[in-house]
């Protein structure tokens, strides 16, 4: 038996010393127990160096934490896979080691099996930065590009230079095909495209015609490359609108055959003159604008300058743009025409440009164009973004950006609004910058700020700072990490918002809030000390009544025959006035005991309860003949059984005191509702009028008089307060005559 043990053992060695990765052991302090081979080679350390040694040694110490869960985990019976750290190399190298571990509890060992991944990783970085790098190609190209699927056609992805360029939003390209931005005439030629192969790619290139979403036709030099995406094959394509350059190469191509009709193809005014001002071509635009605005038509062989054509403003101010352009400077300027009427502007924009002969400038060729409309539309940017500046001034948010390696603090003016300072007198820089923060939060922010950059967090935090003047501004700072392709971080920025006013609300709030509870606390112990009061008088009131009662009918008694029937009528209403006294005292004291006595919340059966409550009414039920019909009735989770009763039993009995001159019938029902329970109780007695609605649940207020219904007006002041100690609202709806319907909640 120990032989086979000792070679299952030796073939365990065998396979671990074979392995090209590294296989370990490990007991649940951590330390290794056995090692294969592969950690000499991937770590550099013999195998004496790291048996027995604690796995936690090895590690780098910004994974230590990672990797004491990890072990945590693993030796709790959780199978652990692919689980990435650091190791320290012998030659001081760190390597990425990928592990995979298991616990084993009938030996009692950690059984690891880790690879290197430091190559690994790398590459995936690459790659990951490679496909960064491509999507930022892409995306921010500034040419026109998109991906199609090769079979359909379909377009799977636009940039956003597309996207603007030809019009259709996102959405809608993502709905089209390569055909729909064709001309009609186009499009059969779609069905024969031709690739040729450069390298491992097949490619089509060629001129196309294109369509924009608002009907303009545009000519375009397309390169399209076979990809990958998605798991299907499609087109990278590459669209550059040489639309101006084949108008060009039109135009240079008309030229040939016919100059005049070349410059006469454009609105814009061309022209050119001699050394003389003599006017040596020019385009009907020129000739009819001319003519147009200085009221002179022009001819060719005419001096530009001619004193009995043109004003003297005219001759001085175009004579002075020629002779610069003589002089071989190449120019362009903008202008308003000087032919305008009042309350009109047209602007030019004129490029000046010599015409050499060798090295001698024999004459200016001029370009000029409309640019009115341009003006208005820059005027109108102008003034969006004066708007967007003085909405950011007025929400008080500025934008920041720090880099880590160089401690380099870039703010907008914002930003330096808010800090009450100017760049040209302070420098931004990360010292700089905690200079400023209040004293009492510098240690908070540098304990938030390393949290945030080990990732524990987000970069979400108020803090306060210090203005030149020595006053205080309360700050909202929100932002973003960015890393490098090893993962670590270089820099971030963000937001920052001024919050001094909303702070100083707050504040505001908070201490009128506080003084709010103490409030709410005294008044509490108002509360209860007049409740004490009232429990102690009435209680207190007991005995004399008990007296006043007991000497009137013991005088009674003995001189009924001395006094006449008025003394002895006199004697029955003090009598009365004390039983109805006690009764009013009894009231009093049983509402104040109310709170106390309802005691702890507990599972109530309300079923059980109206039983229990026609038993108790039985004979006043029984002597008003009165039908109660009840429907399935609840169990409450949080409930007083005695308040229910009480609660109930007045409302019940309300009714058969009031009732009218039909047999008197009650209704009790429940209605389930999201967090609450909705009762009502309803008879067909006498009603109650609207005005009276909320009156008749105010301690001691009575709507009859003692000779008409008997009460203290207690009751319903009962009920009003049982249901608000279950979280609950009562409240009555009647109709005259018709009857009452009483409505309570109880919370869930």
């Amino acid at each position: 038996m120990q032989q086979t043990e000792t070679g299952i053992i030796q073939e365990y060695e065998r396979i671990m010393d074979a392995s090209l990765d590294i296989i370990c052991t490990m007991n649940q302090d951590g330390m290794f127990t056995r090692v294969s081979r592969a950690a000499t080679r991937i770590l550099g350390y013999s195998l004496e160096e790291m048996l027995g040694k604690p796995y936690l040694s090895f590690i780098e110490d910004a994974d230590q934490l990672s990797s004491v869960t990890m072990l945590a985990r693993a030796i709790s019976g959780q199978p652990v896979n692919h689980f990435d750290n650091r190791v320290r190399c012998k030659n001081g190298n760190l390597a990425i080691i990928r592990w995979s571990a298991n616990w084993n509890e009938a030996a009692q060992l950690l059984y690891c099996v880790g690879r290197d991944a430091t190559e690994k990783i790398k590459i995936e970085a690459r790659i990951e930065e490679s496909e960064h790098r491509y999507r930022n190609l892409f995306h921010n190209n500034p040419l026109p590009m998109w991906i199609i699927d090769l079979e359909s056609k379909q377009f799977l992805e636009v940039n956003e230079k597309a996207i603007s360029h030809y019009g259709y939003s996102r959405e809608e390209f993502l709905d089209m095909t390569a055909f729909s931005i064709r001309p009609e005439e186009d499009r059969g030629l779609m069905h024969h495209l031709d690739r040729v192969k450069e390298g491992a790619n097949l490619v089509h290139k060629r001129r196309w015609r294109h369509l924009k979403k608002n009907g303009e036709l545009i000519d375009v030099d397309i390169t399209s490359h076979q990809i990958e995406y998605n798991g299907k094959p499609a087109a990278l394509v590459l669209s550059h609108d040489i639309s101006e350059r084949v108008r060009l190469e039109k135009l240079k191509i008309e030229e040939e055959r016919n100059r005049e009709a070349l410059i006469n193809s454009t609105s814009d005014m061309i022209w050119s003159i001699d050394s003389s001002y003599r006017l040596l071509a020019a385009n009907r635009s020129f000739i009819d604008t001319t003519a147009l605005t200085s009221g002179v038509s022009i001819r060719k062989g005419e001096n530009m300058l001619l004193e009995a054509a043109y004003p003297e403003e005219h001759i001085q101010y175009w004579k002075v743009l020629y002779d610069r352009a003589l002089t071989g400077e190449a120019f362009h300027m903008q202008s308003m025409d000087i032919y305008t009427k009042p309350g009109q502007e047209i602007w030019w924009e004129t490029s000046f440009n010599p015409i050499y002969e060798g090295d001698q400038v024999v004459g200016v060729a001029c370009h000029a164009r409309d640019i009115t409309m341009n003006r208005s539309y820059q005027s109108e940017l102008w003034q969006l973004n004066q708007k967007l500046e003085t909405a950011q001034k007025l929400a008080k948010l500025g934008y920041w950006e720090l880099n880590l390696e160089t401690k380099e603090l870039f703010w907008t003016m914002e930003v330096f609004s808010i800090w009450g300072r100017h760049p040209s007198n302070f420098q931004p820089g990360f010292e700089q910058f905690m200079g400023t923060v209040h004293p009492d939060d510098r240690e908070e922010f540098l304990t938030r700020r390393a949290r945030v950059l080990n990732g524990e967090e987000e970069l979400d935090f108020q803090h306060r700072i210090l203005l030149p003047d020595g006053s205080i501004r309360f700050v909202h700072e929100k932002g973003s990490l960015f890393k490098d392709q090893l993962g670590n971080v270089v820099r971030y920025s963000g937001t920052v918002q001024d919050i001094t006013q909303r702070k100083l609300y707050e504040q505001a709030l908070e201490q009128a809030n506080s003084e709010l509870s103490e409030r709410a606390e005294q008044l509490a112990r108002s509360n209860a000390e007049l409740e004490r009061f009232a429990f102690v008088a009435s209680h207190d009131l007991q005995e004399p009544l008990r007296m006043v009662s007991s000497f009137l009918q013991l005088l009674d008694k003995r001189y009924r025959e001395k006094i006449d029937d008025a003394g002895r009528q006199y004697i029955n209403f003090a009598v009365g006035g004390a039983e109805r006294m006690k009764k009013l005292i009894n009231d009093l004291l049983e509402y104040s005991r109310i709170e106390h006595a309802l005691g702890n919340l507990d599972v109530v059966d309300m079923m059980q309860v109206v039983k229990e409550v026609c038993l108790n009414l039985q004979e006043a039920i029984a002597d008003n003949e009165a039908k109660i019909k009840f429907e399935k009735l609840p169990v409450l989770q949080k409930g007083n059984y005695s308040g229910m009763v009480q609660l109930l039993q007045n409302l019940i009995g309300n009714a058969l005191k009031y009732r009218s001159e039909a047999p008197v019938s009650i209704q009790i029902s429940c209605k389930e509702e999201a967090d609450q329970w909705l009762f009502s109780v309803k008879d067909n007695g006498i009603g109650i009028e609207s005005d009276y609605f909320e009156k008749i649940f105010i301690i001691f207020q009575r709507l009859h008089n003692m000779s008409e219904y008997s009460g203290t007006g207690i009751g319903l002041a009962i009920c009003k307060k049982i249901v608000e100690q279950h979280g609950g609202k009562i409240w009555v709806y009647s109709i005259e005559n018709q009857g009452s319907t009483f409505y309570f909640t109880i919370k869930k």
